[in-house]
Formats: structure tokens, sequence, C-alpha cells
């Protein structure tokens, strides 16, 4: 696993911009914490110098308050600039954007259909 992980990151390094996703970060970092993937995914990380245009982006099943502090330390540091906790949209907003995503879709079908 640790040579996927380094395969990965000169991948990343390769492609700039990149960016990492971690879906369901809180439960992929309980179940690799203390592993030797772990530990090269982290110093794979913290090679990156601060200027290359690289974001780490994760999901989370809980709020961000909710999430371990360890986590939030070992991938974004110590300060908050360095994070944002984009809110999850409300039912109302989930259904007005499903039915604008449905009136475009029928838009572009009637004006392009052969």
């Amino acid at each position: 696993m640790e040579q996927v992980i380094v395969g990965k990151f000169t991948e990343i390094k390769r492609h700039k911009p990149s960016v990492i996703f971690i879906p369901n970060i809180e439960t992929w970092y309980a179940s690799l914490r203390d592993s030797l993937a772990m530990i090269t995914f982290q110093s794979m990380l913290r090679a990156i110098p601060p200027t290359d245009p690289v974001l780490l982006l994760a999901s989370a099943e809980c709020d961000l308050e909710h999430l371990p502090a360890e986590l939030l330390k070992d991938f974004f540091g110590y300060s908050r600039k360095n994070r944002i906790e984009i809110q999850r949209p409300d039912q109302v907003s989930v259904v007005c954007r499903i039915r604008e995503a449905t009136r475009l879709r029928l838009d572009f079908a009637n004006n392009y259909a052969a």
C-alpha cells in the first residue's frame, strides 16, 4: 500500500494543480491511524511545498466539531486558515438545485434535439 501512496504523490507532483480527495476522512483516519500507510501518507503530504497548487479536500459524515482534534492537526495543521467548512445544504436548497438542473437539461434537449 505504501508504494501506491508514493506513486500517487509522484503523480500529484507531476500534474499540478492537483486535488487530493479523501471521502469520509474520519473513517479513513480511524482505520489507518498509526499504520505505516498513514505515516507514509502524512510524510508525503508534508513534503509538498506550501506554494504548490495542491488542494487536500476531505468530506466527513459528521460536523467539523465532532472530528478528532488529532485528525485536524495531522492533516490541516494548527491554523484554522488552512481549513473551511462547507455547510450541508438544507432540503429546500437541494430540491431547488435538482429542479434547476432538470430544467437546464430539458432546455438543452429541446434546443439541440436532432
